[in-house]
């Protein structure tokens, strides 16, 4: 991971920045609900393992059919302790939810597996993309889900024309995030042998969309 990136998530961003910030431009909800169609589309079944990296505050509890989660036996990850604590007390709201909640680094995952599927909702942009998708793919899952963002017209991430909480504006000044390559991805993926399953964008604000994609082994 960029030195600047790791930062950022590990000292820079405040939880409740994180998640005004998901919230005002749309992308906790619209993530949220291709979280549960990406789900669905994978036919994961009841009982199995799932792990979701850089699940962060957990905002998307806020969202998302919690009875679509219930089913499965979750394990979230991020590098940022203090996300971890508000994505506990999240989970602490949903006490039919189960989860093992773990600080780890994608990158250099100390996650063992094997696990059924796993979801990354815009977590390549913010990391050495190839190596986290490596690390993914060494720990077996059958289903990948990823939620990458598309812009229309602008090539950064975070837009510079919208207010932004001191601590997400702080990372801005700090550290580049960089738009995943859909067909890169989807290149890499086949040297490991994942083939496209589904895909879904929804629309946020700004001139930008969400992109949900699944792949299956």
């Amino acid at each position: 991971m960029d030195p600047n990136l790791r930062k950022g998530w590990t000292d820079v961003v405040l939880a409740e920045d994180l998640d005004r910030h998901l919230l005002e431009n749309g992308q906790a909800q619209a993530n949220a609900e291709l979280l549960v169609q990406m789900l669905a589309d994978s036919s994961v079944s009841e009982g199995a393992s799932l792990l979701l990296v850089g699940a962060g505050t957990g905002q998307f509890l806020d969202f998302v059919d919690i009875e679509a989660l219930v089913p499965f036996r979750l394990t979230c990850t991020d590098i940022n302790a203090r996300f971890l604590e508000a994505l506990r007390a999240r989970l602490e709201r949903a006490p039919r939810l189960a989860a093992d909640v773990l600080l780890d680094d994608i990158e250099e995952t100390a996650l063992q597996g094997p696990f059924d599927a796993a979801v990354a909702i815009l977590v390549l942009e913010h990391i050495d993309w190839k190596k986290g998708v490596s690390s993914l793919v060494r720990l077996s899952p059958t289903w990948l889900h990823f939620i990458i963002q598309r812009n229309e017209a602008i090539s950064q991430m975070l837009t510079a024309t919208r207010e932004l909480a001191p601590s997400i504006r702080e990372f801005g000044r700090i550290a580049t995030p960089t738009l995943i390559s859909e067909p890169e991805l989807t290149a890499a993926l086949g040297a490991a042998s994942y083939a496209p399953h589904r895909r879904h964008e929804r629309p946020v604000p700004d001139g930008k969309r969400m992109v949900g994609l699944v792949y299956r082994r």
